[in-house]
């Protein structure tokens, strides 16, 4: 007995045994938190006591922080291990690093990590914008999502080139700052759109912003056709010179092009199925014959059946007196397009024959030309290709042959190509190989050449090779060119370089062994509205026969300034080992109206220098035809409640803007004919006429007076008293119509379920009153007591509407309480006095 005493002392002492005071055991692993913002904490907890322990689990998060799944209240028997699970939810600006949940329970304290990780994020949100007279303006709302301070670099894409103020903002997590973009607005446009881009560099977001372009009321001149036209005049070393061109539309089914100048006079007319052309042009239908230049009237008709008939006759003007002439029919079909035609000449006639068709997976195309002194054919075809070994995409041949003799040319030539086009990661890569041969009278060769080129390019690298091979047995000279160029586009440009080389074998002697390298930069920046381009380029030729180099170089620059002026220069030095340099300067000047201005100077220096200049106007105009049927006037006065105009009003129709006179008077003199909504722009705190449509009737002016008066915001509310009671409480009837007639026309509300109505801004003055049941019964036992007249001349108004109700009568039978209907009262037959306008 003894012994089994002192061990279980023993036990005890060593820890061997559960101890009635031992505490539970609280643990937790690290939790990361998630991309929906929570973070999960399993906490381990373990009974090591002999009774049962109850145990309350209570949370210490960090400021902002929420539980999901809190905590709770758990019964642990002896010995028991269980797990609780607790989902915290983090805020979205919660600092990016390890943070500390205490986690406390039965008297144990411990201590959790949460994981919160750097993340960048933005938003961008559109609050409002505004296009008028040639101006936009937005404004956009840029906020930090994420959780670490960001520098946002902002920029702005859309039309007339729009600006950001500011360009970059240093954000807090959480801090939201206004962005103001601003830009011109081009003409012609009915609705302007900017998109404000904002970047970190671990985000990025953007917001757009769309609106209605407002414009000037259109002049006077407006309801008038014209023409668009231009007057050109160019002084210069050969003298001044004057050019004049016109192009639009002379009816909606007619339109011209006319232009003139020095010695040449060009026009064209076009009709619905129809069109000409006089002036100087080389036509042909056939791409194997040359085309002269000749002084020509062409035509076209469309309506012919299923296809296309053109024309053309003219004479020469390379050879006074010799005729042209030309006929070509042509039509599409389900296939494709085919086409014949015939071409006149003093040197014989030229018969074409030409198709093409396309599939989805074929695309082919072939042209066939007939002469009395032969024969030319062309045929290509283009296949689109997939699954294959070679990742090849497409691949293509052609054919291509000219008889000797024909049009009058001594040689002939066959020859043959092959193409195909593949893609490689993220290289899209295509080759090709041509080769011919040249026929002379018999069909004996002259002459052969080969060429092959490979190019691989991705959306930043361009990469080209190629080998070019020439033999001609007349002189006996052999010409093999090969080349490699590569280009890649940087961010601010584009860098380009090609390598060349050139040897030539002539009656078995070298005559030519160069090697050529050029080098090219294209730079673009912009600053402040100002948009600036720098092209520098160099090239070296080293001549390997005879021991001797040529350097060149030159520099293009130009600059453009936000108003529209332009400047370019360039600098040439073919060649630094000798004298002469070519320097070329220009200038465009946008002036009023439209018009510009340009100069230009062109000056070389060395053993033969020049100089030239040349300054140019460019005037827009304008030529008025005809008062156009389909556009009228509309005109008028914003008045008063006294009838007097006032003056700076705005008067919104379609999307025009005038602005009223000292006397209130606006005008728009050209709008088109139909319903045309009027829309009068006001301040807070005043009722104008609501926006309605006004029909404008072509060639007629249509007045129309507005107004606009002060307003106030006006309720109301129904209550209802019983007869021969005093005071009164809400009558809760909703769908109650009541109207007020002024006279600026009549007004209406309908009441909600606690009986109250609201009018908004109504004009001051005297408004007579009435109600309608939203139902036939919905008055019975109520008797509206309504005034004459109410009037509204401060505010804000709240009118109380009232209604009577006749009183209950209780007779006494067997003491036991009967309600039946009193005796008719006579309601008052004058409207009721007291609080009926505002309180």
């Amino acid at each position: 007995m003894f012994g089994r005493r002192a061990t279980f002392v023993l036990a005890l002492t060593l820890g061997l045994l559960p101890s009635a005071t031992a505490q539970v055991q609280l643990s937790a692993a690290a939790a990361d938190v998630t991309e929906r913002h929570t973070a999960t904490l399993v906490v381990r907890l373990v009974n090591p006591d002999l009774q049962p322990r109850e145990v309350q689990l209570q949370l210490a998060l960090p400021a902002g922080w929420d539980a999901l799944v809190p905590a709770r209240t758990l019964t642990l028997a002896s010995g028991e291990e269980t797990v609780e699970v607790i989902v915290v939810r983090v805020p979205r600006s919660a600092p990016g690093g390890t943070h500390m949940v205490t986690v406390t329970g039965a008297g144990v304290r411990m201590v959790a990590t949460v994981r919160v990780p750097t993340r960048e994020a933005l938003h961008v949100r559109t609050l409002s914008a505004t296009a008028a007279n040639g101006q936009a303006e937005a404004t956009f709302q840029v906020r930090n999502d994420g959780n670490a301070p960001a520098r946002v670099n902002l920029s702005a894409v859309g039309q007339g080139k729009p600006r950001v103020v500011p360009e970059v903002l240093d954000l807090a997590p959480g801090e939201v700052s206004d962005v103001q973009v601003s830009g011109l607005v081009p003409s012609g446009l009915e609705k302007y759109s900017v998109t404000l881009r904002a970047r970190t560099p671990g985000a990025a977001a953007e917001g757009s912003a769309i609106t209605d372009v407002l414009w000037p009321a259109p002049a006077a001149g407006s309801a008038w056709h014209t023409l668009p036209a231009e007057v050109q005049i160019e002084g210069g070393h050969a003298g001044p010179q004057v050019r004049f061109s016109a192009a639009g539309a002379l009816t909606p089914d007619l339109f011209v092009r006319l232009r003139i100048e020095p010695r040449t006079v060009e026009a064209e007319l076009r009709a619905p199925g129809t069109r000409l052309l006089l002036g100087p042009a080389t036509p042909g239908f056939s791409s194997f014959t040359v085309r002269p230049p000749t002084l020509a009237l062409q035509g076209e008709a469309s309506r012919l059946g299923p296809g296309v008939l053109r024309g053309y006759v003219g004479a020469r003007r390379d050879l006074p007196g010799e005729r042209v002439a030309g006929l070509e029919y042509g039509g599409r079909f389900a296939w494709g397009h085919a086409r014949v035609a015939v071409d006149l000449g003093a040197d014989g006639v030229t018969t074409t024959l030409a198709t093409r068709m396309a599939t989805p997976q074929l695309s082919a195309q072939g042209e066939l030309g007939l002469r009395g002194d032969g024969i030319a054919f062309t045929v290509d075809a283009d296949a689109a290709l997939k699954d294959n070994v070679l990742n090849l995409q497409r691949a293509g041949a052609d054919v291509r042959y000219r008889a000797p003799g024909f049009d009058g040319s001594p040689s002939g030539r066959v020859a043959v190509g092959l193409r195909t086009q593949a893609q490689m990661n993220a290289f899209s890569v295509g080759a090709h190989l041509r080769g011919g041969v040249n026929l002379a009278e018999g069909y004996a060769i002259t002459a052969r050449d080969a060429e092959f080129a490979v190019q691989a390019r991705d959306s930043r690298t361009d990469l080209r090779a190629g080998l070019k091979w020439s033999e001609q047995f007349t002189d006996q000279k052999t010409t093999v060119t090969a080349s490699v160029s590569s280009g890649h586009r940087f961010g601010w440009g584009e860098l380009r370089q090609e390598l060349t080389s050139e040897q030539a074998v002539e009656a078995g002697t070298r005559v030519t062994n160069e090697l050529r390298y050029a080098a090219g930069l294209d730079a673009a920046f912009s600053s402040d509205g100002n948009a600036f381009t720098l092209k520098p380029k160099a090239d070296v030729t080293f001549d390997l026969l005879g021991g001797t180099r040529r350097v060149g170089a030159s520099l293009e620059g130009s600059w453009r300034a936000p108003g529209g002026t332009q400047v370019s220069a360039t600098v040439r030095q073919p060649d630094f080992a000798q004298r002469g340099l070519n320097l070329n300067a220009a200038v465009e000047q946008p002036l009023a109206g439209g018009s510009t201005l340009n100069a230009s100077l062109s000056k070389t220096f060395g053993p033969t220098p020049s100089t030239q200049v040349r300054v140019t106007a460019r005037i827009p105009l304008n030529l008025p035809l005809y008062v156009r049927r389909d556009m009228g006037g509309l005109e008028g006065r914003v008045l008063d409640q006294q009838g007097r105009g006032i003056a700076g009003m705005t008067v919104q129709v379609m999307s025009y803007l005038a602005v009223t006179d000292s006397n209130g008077t606006y005008r728009f003199p050209a709008l088109p004919q139909g319903d045309q909504l009027v829309l009068l722009r006001s301040d807070s705190g005043q009722w104008c006429t609501p926006p309605h449509t006004v029909p404008v009737q072509g060639r007629q002016v249509v007045r129309r007076d507005l107004t606009c008066v002060p307003a106030v915001l006006t309720t109301a509310r129904l209550l209802v008293y019983v007869l021969g009671e005093d005071g009164s409480t809400p009558l809760e009837l909703p769908g109650v119509l009541v109207s007020l007639e002024g006279s600026l026309g009549r007004f209406e509300a309908v009441s909600d379920r606690s009986g109250r109505l609201s009018f908004g801004p109504l004009p001051t003055g005297a408004y007579r009153v009435s109600v309608t049941p939203a139902t036939p019964v919905q008055f019975r036992g109520l008797t509206p007591e309504l005034p004459a007249t109410i009037k509204i001349a401060t505010g804000p108004a709240d009118l109380i509407l009232r209604f009577a109700r006749r009183p209950r009568v209780i007779h006494m039978q067997d003491e036991r309480p009967v309600v039946v209907p009193g005796p008719a009262v006579p309601l008052p037959s004058s409207p009721a006095t007291g609080n009926l306008g505002a309180p």
